[in-house]
């Protein structure tokens, strides 16, 4: 990787494509489309309690990153709406 940067914004890519990965391995739950929205937030959330450093620099490095990243940081945009 060319910098830090962009280490921390291929580690967001690759958790948030895990994500997606359990998320179709085992839907969330809920009798409406609000729960399992909430039920998809909670999972995130507390994935990214485990490693509250890491998700503060995951995030600090995409908020900063330059235009050399903008392919990470359009694929990180990606999945998380989709």
């Amino acid at each position: 990787f060319p910098s830090k940067i962009h280490l921390l914004v291929a580690t967001m890519q690759d958790q948030l494509q895990h994500m997606h990965s359990t998320l179709r391995k085992r839907p969330p739950a809920g009798d409406d489309a609000a729960q399992r929205v909430a039920e998809t937030l909670m999972r995130a959330f507390r994935a990214l309690q485990r490693e509250p450093h890491l998700a503060d620099a995951m995030v600090r490095a995409l908020t900063f990153a330059d235009r050399s990243v903008s392919p990470e940081v359009d694929t990180v945009s990606r999945l998380t709406t989709a």
